[in-house]
């Protein structure tokens, strides 16, 4: 067996939890849809559960922590948007690049914190834990209010950015804006951080 097969288990499980959720999803149905048989996707991830924690820990692990580093502690006003400008923008684009991978891991987030609560903390918590810390220390430092519970912030501002990305499609029914066109999402960039500075920003 080769890393091509592999590569054909996870490309097509991708699809398969995105469109029927991990549980609407058998491992029959994974191993014809990848052309192979029950014993290969065992072969490699030991079973359907494995397949599946593997690949969403690959996704926080590999892709969306690579851009954590963004998030080092704002000193000033200038700082923190530009900080946070370069998060969103990496973060959209990670989603736009591996559409299916960030869909199938939107649909099931909560199926993987069930599956595997150790993993979840090892990966999306300690994300959103450097998120809350960026928060923080902006604070700290007086770039945004302090009297505000940071936590909130964190969630508000992570939240948004991830409903931007997830009701892309629906989007398109309201508006012609699309998380494909770069100069759209430039627009939502700004306009959420300067929305967000007037209401939480030190001086407004």
């Amino acid at each position: 067996m080769s890393d091509s097969t592999k590569q054909s288990i996870i490309k097509s499980a991708s699809k398969l939890f995105a469109s029927k959720g991990y549980e609407g999803t058998s491992i029959r149905e994974l191993a014809e849809a990848s052309g192979v048989n029950v014993a290969s996707i065992n072969y490699y991830f030991g079973s359907k559960q494995g397949l599946f924690e593997e690949m969403v820990k690959d996704f926080a692990d590999n892709k969306v922590s690579s851009i954590t580093p963004l998030l080092e502690g704002p000193k000033s006003q200038e700082e923190f948007r530009i900080r946070l400008s370069m998060f969103m923008k990496q973060f959209i684009h990670l989603a736009t690049s591996d559409r299916e991978h960030f869909r199938m891991i939107n649909k099931n987030l909560d199926t993987f914190f069930q599956l595997s609560p150790e993993g979840f903390e090892n990966t999306f918590l300690q994300i959103h834990e450097k998120f809350h810390e960026f928060v923080a220390f902006a604070q700290k430092h007086g770039v945004l209010r302090d009297d505000l519970d940071s936590e909130m912030i964190t969630q508000i501002l992570f939240g948004n950015l991830i409903e931007f990305v997830r009701a892309g499609d629906i989007r398109k029914c309201f508006s012609k804006g699309s998380i494909d066109d770069p100069e759209y999402c430039e627009l939502y960039i700004q306009t959420l951080i300067d929305s967000y500075l007037n209401g939480v920003g030190k001086n407004a």
